[in-house]
């Protein structure tokens, strides 16, 4: 929406016609290019909110996805989830599930094989943008191992590194838990990304469990200082990695000039930023000089960023040298320019005003207030020379939010940009409060939620609750609705900082140097002014599973009728028909292919002679997720020191969901309590867990096989469990043995997540249970309450709920933390 505004000049004592009739049409162009470049930009904003950051090989990752803001006016119907292993961009886990509405709820089962390492969650919608993902959020997680069973191993560098050196030397040791050495196991390694390695080779241990690697130091710098390792004795795979030491230290500094340049004779306001080689922040000290002449000291602070203040004269040059650390660089600092417009915005966080002052020569100057997508405001007023006009804008057609203030010229050139966060105080509060600030093992906690608005009114909203080991929410790896949305989805390269949206003073502080150091995008605007009305003719499409069916002698001259079967039940199928067209080619629409979770369904031709047809399907999610796989660029999480130990991959005691090593039913040969010697699932996605019930949702991966025939626990209703016989799934099996049927992997319907009401049953072997509580969506009422109630499990520690959401106009987060004693 475009706003006529009459700004208010403290300075001057007339109120000018803003729209004077010179100035419309060039604010009405370039409005009209902001638009074009919005649709030629057009995106959604996708948040998926995981219970943890740190997860185990075999435990369950649960999920609520969110659309939260979209301007692309299309249906995102299929939420993709993929596990995707950092170092090698490999897809090692992926499944689809359904979107209603902007929301979308689902779990997944991670593998048991996975290796320990560094992950992400690659999500993404059906809808594609020039073929590209309209809707992409990527999730960073931890993989670590259950325990410690096998062997550790240690990575270090044993050179002490002095200048000049070619070469250095890091060693691998590997030892079982009782200090065996692990001989003749396998190493690989590579140095620097995976496809096109600085060097890479295959070692074995030798018979002191070591291999050693050599660095060749000249060649090491910021962008392959990561040593990847992976060693293997035959049962056990471990995996991590090390930083290496950079060959030509450095520090990198850049100046940002509030509005974008260094202006002659005003009082100028200017933000920079210093890091080292590998882009870390350096708090330090420097001493600005004019001309050789010193003017004064400047400082960054622990994020490596500071600002100051200066008045530059015509014809003269700056420079910054460094007091500490002490080094012989010369920093230049921006040429100053003569004539131009300075913008100083003392509170870039601003409520519903934002206030300006603009100096500059006298004349006109055209101002636009926008986020790249939408203009809010355009107008124009007059600068008297030399004289500091304050300009104060109203922001009640703003969205809460980054936007943007451009000042240009009576050509409408752009002379200062400044960017700032508009109703940064609409911030609603999530107050969480629990009966208890401690409990006992296997104790009920009852918790309330409070949804208000920054000025106390209710607010109703829909969340998604997770109440997880604190441990299993690694600080770096975590992230909100609210600051990703808000921030982290606009600005690159954010220091990494706990609670951004915070409202003390320290944070905001912060914010306001990020939004100084963040604020010029001088590149922006020129594709701004490059975009032409062919730019909007943007392809969107949406990916859909579509299939063929062959014969096996002849070509098909006529439609064709498919049977889709799916297996709502073992022994009970869903039965639904698609037709192909006159040549074989048919399509799979999400509403026929929807299912409980793990269930598959079976297509075959509907014919008497439907073996003489061999049908196959195309699953468009797979590509598409292998090739964003291959293209990301994923941050790198490598410890700054250079060494590092397998144990930081591995799991404490007492940390892990129980597995069949921690319960004690049954040796490891001698399965029968689960009528079955085969470990795992079977095609239909079935297993039954250690308490003898068939697909648990509460110990995925930990058991074996269903027998045809034999009896076991089904859950119906919550926590009601009747014992039912299992009767197979014999044509999901036929399906994997022919080709006249396919099986396939349909799109996910939520599955539960079962709380254990522990007042009534109490489980003789332990709960370990890292993730206490999940809820996909809960709903607060018009007073803005909800609440629900868990148990604690037999892990003691600190736990934390975690609130993430939305409501009409705004975005939920909250976190609360709480104690489980230790069981005596």
């Amino acid at each position: 929406m475009k706003l006529a505004a009459c700004v208010t000049l403290l300075l001057l004592f007339s109120c000018f016609n803003l729209h004077a009739q010179q100035y419309e049409k060039i604010l009405d162009s370039i409005t009209q290019r902001i638009e074009w470049f919005g649709i030629k930009n057009q995106n959604a904003s996708l948040f998926v909110h995981f219970d943890k950051t740190v997860y185990a090989n075999s435990e369950s990752a649960w999920f609520t996805g969110y659309i939260v803001r979209s301007n692309t006016n299309t249906v995102h119907h299929t939420l993709s989830v993929a596990l995707v292993r950092n170092d090698d961009h490999s897809v090692l886990s992926e499944a689809k599930y359904v979107m209603d509405k902007g929301l979308a709820f689902g779990n997944m089962v991670l593998p048991d094989s996975l290796p320990t390492g560094n992950y992400s969650f690659v999500c993404y919608t059906n809808m594609l943008i020039n073929g590209f993902p309209a809707a992409l959020f990527v999730q960073p997680v931890t993989i670590k191992a259950g325990t410690a069973a096998g062997f550790n191993a240690t990575l270090s560098l044993t050179d002490s590194i002095k200048p000049g050196m070619d070469s250095a030397t890091v060693l691998l040791k590997a030892m079982t838990r009782d200090y065996t050495l692990v001989k003749k196991a396998a190493v690989k390694y590579f140095i620097g990304g995976r496809e096109q390695p600085l060097k890479s080779g295959t070692l074995k241990t030798d018979n002191f469990g070591e291999a050693r690697i050599t660095i060749p130091l000249k060649t090491i710098t910021a962008a392959n200082n990561v040593l990847q390792t992976e060693i293997d004795n035959g049962t056990t795979v471990r995996n991590f990695s090390i930083k290496l030491p950079v060959y030509k230290k450095e520090i990198r500094v850049k100046f940002y000039p509030e509005g974008g340049n260094l202006i002659a004779g005003t009082v100028n306001t200017i933000g920079w930023e210093v890091v080292n080689s590998e882009g870390d922040p350096l708090q330090v000290s420097a001493a600005l000089y004019r001309d050789e002449q010193l003017v004064q000291t400047i400082n960054t602070g622990i994020y490596g960023m500071g600002s100051f203040t200066m008045t530059p004269e015509a014809g003269s040059s700056y420079k910054v040298k460094m007091i500490y650390p002490a080094t012989d660089s010369v920093y230049a600092m921006p040429v100053v320019s003569e004539n131009g417009i300075t913008v100083s915005v003392p509170e870039a966080l601003a409520a519903d005003t934002l206030q300006v002052t603009v100096q500059g020569a006298a004349g006109p100057v055209l101002l636009l207030l926008h986020d790249y997508q939408n203009t809010y405001i355009n107008t124009s007023f007059s600068l008297s020379q030399g004289r500091p006009t304050l300009v104060k804008v109203p922001l009640t057609e703003v969205p809460r939010g980054l936007a943007t203030i451009t000042l240009l010229d009576s050509m409408g050139r752009p002379e200062a940009e400044r960017i700032f966060f508009a109703h940064f105080n609409k911030k609603p509060e999530v107050q969480i409060s629990t009966d208890s600030s401690s409990y006992g093992s296997r104790q009920k906690i009852e918790v309330k939620l409070k949804v208000t608005a920054a000025d106390g009114r209710p607010l109703k909203g829909l969340v998604s609750v997770a109440c997880v080991q604190a441990n299993r929410l690694e600080l770096a790896k975590a992230t909100s609705i609210d600051s990703y949305t808000y921030l982290n989805s606009v600005l690159n390269d954010l220091p990494f900082k706990k609670n951004l949206l915070a409202n003390d003073t320290a944070n905001k502080k912060f914010l306001e140097q990020v939004l100084l150091v963040k604020g010029w995008r001088r590149y922006t605007w020129r594709d701004v002014m490059a975009v032409k009305a062919s730019d909007t003719l943007v392809k969107i499409t949406s990916l859909r599973f579509t299939g063929k069916v062959t014969h096996v002698d002849s070509k098909i001259k006529r439609p064709l009728l498919l049977n889709i079967k799916n297996f709502v039940t073992p022994k009970l199928a869903e039965l639904d028909i698609v037709s192909t067209d006159s040549t074989g080619n048919f399509e799979l629409l999400p509403e026929k292919i929807t299912s409980e979770p793990n269930r598959k369904f079976t297509i075959s031709v509907r014919s008497e002679e439907k073996m003489e047809y061999i049908v196959t399907v195309n699953d468009p999610y797979k590509e598409t997720g292998k090739k964003l796989a291959a293209t990301l660029a994923f941050p790198d999480y490598s410890p700054k020191s250079f060494a590092q130990t397998t144990q930081a991959f591995i799991l404490k005691p007492g940390e892990t969901a129980k597995t069949l090593s921690t319960v004690v039913i049954a040796t490891k040969t001698d399965n029968s309590f689960y009528n079955s010697r085969e470990p795992g699932m079977n095609i239909c996605g079935d297993y039954v867990c250690q308490n003898g019930i068939l697909n648990c949702i509460n110990h995925p991966n930990d058991g074996f096989q269903p027998v045809v025939g034999k009896s076991y626990g089904v859950r119906y209703g919550g926590n009601t469990i009747v014992q039912t016989i299992y009767r197979g799934c014999t044509a999901l099996e036929a399906a994997a043995k022919n080709e006249y049927q396919v099986s396939m992997a349909g799109i996910y319907n939520r599955r539960e997540f079962y709380v254990t009401d522990l007042s009534k049953a109490d489980p003789t072997d332990p709960q370990f249970l890292p993730t206490l509580y999940w809820n996909y969506s809960v709903v607060t009422n018009d007073a803005g309450e909800a609440q629900f109630s868990f148990y604690s499990s037999d892990i003691a520690g600190k736990f934390r709920l975690v609130v993430q959401g939305i409501t009409a106009d705004n975005l939920l987060y909250g976190e609360q933390n709480f104690d489980v004693r230790e069981q005596k």
